[in-house]
């Protein structure tokens, strides 16, 4: 699990326009941290083309 320090560092790689919409669907998907960072940082890595699906 990362803890703040790792969430920190991933969140300053998310564009501030993913970081609302990120909150919302992780605050209606119940998930827990970790899993809201995994998400994030696997939605931004597509943005980006770096991730195939």
């Amino acid at each position: 699990m990362p803890d703040k320090t790792d969430l920190a560092k991933v969140q300053g790689y998310i564009p501030p326009e993913w970081k609302a919409a990120i909150k919302e669907i992780t605050k209606e998907s119940g998930l827990s941290e970790s899993a809201q960072v995994k998400l994030a940082l696997e939605m931004y890595l597509k943005t980006k083309g770096r991730l195939k699906n």
